[in-house]
């Protein structure tokens, strides 16, 4: 092989490479996390799956491209100034 072939073929890997490597990355997750004043019942299961349905007609899909993470305060609304 000579030098120019060398060096074309260098030069063809070393530009394709950052493509490969962009390639191969995982789609990253968002994640929503959701403060309620209601503990676990009808009203906060009525509330959350109306959340979840309005965010998959948008294509938010809770597990796929979205995570959703609930933080309920069971009535006392005094925990939402200690959440972390």
């Amino acid at each position: 092989m000579r030098r120019r072939e060398f060096i074309e073929l260098f030069f063809l890997a070393a530009t394709g490479w950052p493509h490969a490597a962009s390639a191969q990355t995982s789609p990253r997750i968002s994640r929503i996390a959701v403060l309620m004043p209601y503990g676990e019942g009808e009203t906060s299961d009525s509330i959350r799956s109306a959340f979840e349905h309005a965010l998959r007609d948008l294509g938010w899909i809770d597990g796929r491209n979205v995570r959703i993470e609930y933080r309920l305060a069971g009535g006392d609304f005094g925990r939402r100034d200690r959440c972390p």
